[in-house]
């Protein structure tokens, strides 16, 4: 029973881990890149277009907890989710260097320029 708690609780952290660049150079775990996430919110089958949903309205939520990826963003909270994708979409297409990062930097970078704090 104890494991199986351990092992829920660590696959639950190790995505905020990531998402706040917590992890070492040397980890091995596979992050979903600024192409990848391209693909799933530009793809018309309805589980890739939620997944997308979930994934930038996640990285939104965590930026208003904080920082991600070093990049902040602020008076957002009467944005929808529709367009926080749309303004992560098309930052990844006019910056195609974002195509190679790591997803939740990519969202983080759209989402901090678009809404930026003063």
């Amino acid at each position: 029973m104890r494991y199986v708690l351990f092992l829920a609780l660590f696959c639950l952290a190790l995505p905020l881990q990531i998402a706040r660049g917590q992890t070492s150079a040397a980890s091995p775990v596979s992050l979903l890149t600024g192409h990848d996430l391209y693909q799933l919110c530009t793809s018309s089958s309805n589980l890739d277009y939620g997944m997308c949903a979930g994934y930038v309205t996640a990285v939104a939520n965590m930026l208003s907890a904080g920082p991600v990826a070093g990049r902040s963003a602020c008076n957002f909270s009467l944005v929808r989710n529709q367009q926080f994708m749309d303004l992560v979409t098309a930052h990844i297409e006019h910056n195609p260097q974002t195509q190679s990062r790591p997803a939740y930097e990519a969202a983080a970078q759209a989402l901090s320029q678009a809404f930026r704090c003063q």
